[in-house]
């Protein structure tokens, strides 16, 4: 009996649990069944927003993109294009992507003859933008970027006046600023200049600015030169060019600096320093006329020829020289009894015109003199098989006695400038050069 009393009473309250938990949960359910409805249905708007919305993003993006590599768009490309730079511009394999657009070429073509420039071919180019841009319709990209360029100038380089007005090009599509790793540069006639070289290339500035960095002198018959640093500044109708170059296996330096166009034509200007004479008037002549060449005074005119390389004409002052074995130099160290003269140096330095064509080197112009001894005028040419010129050397008129009695009649008769002069005939081979000086000394 006392037994059962509290098993009742432990029955009725876990009956009475059951009945409170119950109407919790049925109360707890009644209040939030609406809030939760209305959270079921915002989670579902929101996806079917973020659907659509991602639809048609798809969407857009897929008809930009095929907008941007139709040929309506590649037509809206080269007028913009056409319009700026005043070229004809072709593009070859144009692929736009949501963030990149590639082409295998790019060519602009001045085929009119009055800018400084005829051709510009980009390979390999690309250009990255921002895809909002795209699904806009307002493309912009930022600089292009080609893996190899080629550039022609249109004239010959010079130092000359006639600064025109500039191109004013700043493309819609952001395509006035061009980077390229490996550039080449041509002279008007298709003489290589510049190879592979690093460039960065800006229609928009004034005047427009080509920067070049590394790279090699595409004229080799100075011997083989790195490109330090360079610009070629373009305007409409002429242009600037500015190099400075070292040896690559050498310790030489070289400034070129000039004009494209305008009224005159003159000369690039050209500042050499630690130039050897085999660099500068080839082996053959080096022989004779040994250099170190340096100095800021220098004149450079280049053109190439389509039959054996660069042709080119250069005047340059260099401080002191000294000259190689010849037979008059010993022939007049003799007679004269002035052993300096078997290999003349002239402190005082001298000048050289060189000029190089088809036909191999000339050196013309030649004005060499010492102090209280000897000069040198004349002109050399040498090709590859031989050398041949006349000099007319100086002595001092106070060595009119000598030579009276060392050389026959009718030589050294001319005066001028305080020399006695005689012409003597050089020809012969590198390194085996002769002249008719001894021929010319009185018999004993």
């Amino acid at each position: 009996m006392t037994d059962a009393v509290p098993s009742a009473v432990v029955a009725e309250q876990q009956q009475r649990t059951r009945r409170s938990r119950s109407k919790s949960r049925s109360h707890s359910s009644s209040s939030a069944g609406p809030l939760g409805k209305q959270h079921r249905k915002r989670q579902f708007y929101l996806v079917v927003i973020v659907f659509c919305l991602g639809f048609f993003l798809t969407l857009a993006g897929t008809i930009s993109i095929g907008y941007h590599n139709s040929r309506s768009f590649r037509g809206k490309l080269l007028a913009d294009l056409d319009r700026g730079s005043g070229a004809t511009v072709l593009v070859s394999q144009l692929r736009v992507s949501p963030t990149l657009a590639t082409a295998r070429k790019l060519e602009y073509r001045w085929d009119d003859g009055d800018s400084a420039l005829s051709a510009l071919v980009l390979e390999n180019v690309s250009s990255r933008y921002f895809v909002g841009g795209l699904l806009g319709g307002s493309w912009n990209g930022t600089d292009l970027s080609a893996q190899s360029a080629k550039i022609h100038l249109q004239r010959e380089i010079s130092i000359g006046d006639g600064a025109v007005e500039h191109f004013d090009f700043k493309s819609k599509y952001g395509l006035d600023r061009i980077k390229c790793d490996a550039l080449d540069l041509y002279s008007a006639d298709g003489g290589l200049l510049i190879k592979e070289s690093v460039a960065h290339f800006n229609w928009s500035t004034n005047p427009m600015q080509l920067q070049l960095s590394g790279g090699e002198l595409g004229i080799t018959e100075f011997g083989d030169f790195i490109v330090e640093h360079g610009y070629l500044q373009i305007l409409s109708d002429s242009s600037e060019l500015f190099l400075k170059l070292s040896e690559k296996n050498g310790s030489g330096k070289v400034e070129i600096k000039g004009n494209s166009g305008g009224s005159s034509s003159v000369p690039l200007a050209l500042k050499i320093e630690g130039i050897p004479s085999t660099s500068v008037i080839g082996d053959p002549l080096a022989q004779l006329i040994q250099a170190d060449w340096s100095g800021g005074n220098g004149r450079f005119s280049f053109k190439q020829s389509t039959q054996s390389g660069a042709e080119y004409t250069i005047q340059l002052k260099t401080p002191e020289l000294s000259l190689g074995r010849l037979d008059c130099f010993a022939v007049l160290a003799e007679v004269l009894h002035k052993n300096t003269y078997r290999r003349p140096q002239f402190r005082n330095g001298g000048v050289l015109h060189v000029a190089k064509d088809d036909s191999g080197v000339t050196l013309s112009d030649i004005s060499f003199s010492q102090s209280r001894g000897l000069a040198l005028r004349g002109a050399l040419h040498a090709n590859e098989s031989s050398v041949e010129g006349e000099l007319t050397i100086g002595i001092p008129l106070f060595e009119k006695v000598n030579l009276e009695k060392h050389f026959n009649e009718g030589s050294f008769t001319t005066i001028r400038d305080g020399y006695f002069w005689e012409t003597v005939r050089v020809t012969g081979k590198a390194g085996e050069l002769k002249d008719d000086l001894r021929a010319k000394l009185r018999s004993e």
